[in-house]
């Protein structure tokens, strides 16, 4: 085989592995912005979407900037930026996922945390659809990408929070 075969063929194989899984939340103790997923209520009824709020902070000694959110802004960034993950006894849900591509970014789109400051986002809607899932406990998690600039390898989970769906 040529060099350039072997190269195009190791260019096609790399391309079909599996992607890497970026960290969770045992890594968080190494950050300097800290996470945590609260369930607004611990029970909706079928065909209603749960809420929850998500507290960020910023543990380190430097400003972090992350994407703003506050006020319902930009959910195009949300459902890519802080993408919610949601299991059932430790395995993914499969619900219908909208189609929802983030548009560009400017710095209007970031609010700044100092050191110690924290930001608290309302998260009520998804592009996930969660009405549909049928009764039972589940658990949630975001899925945070700090900086869109870098790569999604970068992003890390959220703990999870636990909500119940019922009759």
């Amino acid at each position: 085989m040529s060099r350039t075969g072997a190269i195009l063929a190791i260019a096609l194989l790399s391309g079909c592995a599996p992607a890497d899984i970026p960290p969770d939340e045992e890594d968080q103790t190494k950050r300097t912005i800290s996470l945590l997923l609260e369930e607004s209520e611990k029970s909706v009824k079928r065909g209603s979407v749960p809420n929850f709020q998500l507290p960020i902070k910023n543990t380190g000694n430097e400003a972090e900037r992350v994407i703003d959110l506050r006020d319902d802004r930009r959910a195009d960034l949300q459902d890519t930026y802080y993408e919610l993950e949601v299991t059932k006894g430790g395995n993914p849900v499969d619900v219908p996922r909208m189609i929802s591509d983030p548009g560009p970014i400017s710095d209007k789109d970031f609010v700044t945390l100092k050191s110690g400051e924290t930001v608290t986002f309302d998260f009520s809607r998804f592009a996930l659809a969660l009405q549909s899932l049928p009764p039972g406990m589940y658990q949630a998690r975001v899925r945070f990408w700090q900086d869109p600039y870098r790569s999604w390898k970068t992003s890390f989970r959220s703990p999870p929070a636990e909500f119940v769906v019922r009759r």
